[in-house]
């Protein structure tokens, strides 16, 4: 109430900077430069009253506390699924579902990222642990490479890779963002 207040003082002085004065007094809680440009739109149009109008219908009833856990258990069992599965199993609205996703799960949709190899820290440092052995093992036994029996010739099963839309997930805004591992066709026999 009290911006809206601000952005009608600033539309009778004619100062079309109004936003930035926002933000400079509210900071983050400055409402959007949609918002004021909205309310100039009002008050060129004769409108004096700060006030809300009255809403017509009822109030929306689909961004409950039970549905916002019902997507949260969704996203934690399934995090591809889409908005359009979500509205059709919870029976609620695309709109809902968005917001109860988006302001009050802050979650955000992405795409998978394709790496080499998905090794975790503590996989790279069994890694760089047991390579360090090998080391001293061969300094102590020059004999012990001829022990060691390898083979050159890797086998993969050709599959298709997920389109774009198919490897998008949700996660936390915060989140980085899934990897996952890409397989090309001349990778199959090496």
């Amino acid at each position: 109430m009290e911006q809206r207040v601000n952005i009608k003082f600033c539309f009778k002085l004619g100062k079309t900077e109004a936003h930035e004065m926002l933000v400079k007094v509210y900071g983050v809680e400055a409402v959007r430069k949609k918002c004021v440009f909205e309310w100039f739109k009002r008050f060129r149009d004769g409108k004096e009253d700060v006030e809300d109008e009255p809403h017509s219908g009822r109030p929306p009833t689909s961004t409950t506390p039970d549905n916002i856990e019902r997507v949260r258990l969704m996203l934690a069992d399934d995090r591809r699924l889409s908005l359009r599965m979500i509205a059709e199993e919870l029976k609620i609205s695309l709109d809902s579902v968005s917001n109860i996703i988006h302001e009050h799960l802050q979650k955000c949709k992405i795409c998978a990222r394709f790496v080499p190899h998905k090794l975790s820290g503590e996989q790279k440092q069994h890694r760089m642990e047991t390579s360090g052995d090998f080391i001293d093992v061969c300094d102590r036994n020059p004999q012990f490479l001829e022990t060691i029996v390898t083979g050159d010739e890797s086998w993969c099963y050709q599959y298709d890779l997920e389109t774009k839309q198919q490897s998008m997930e949700w996660c936390s805004l915060s989140w980085g963002g899934p990897a996952s591992q890409k397989m090309l066709s001349d990778q199959i026999q090496d």
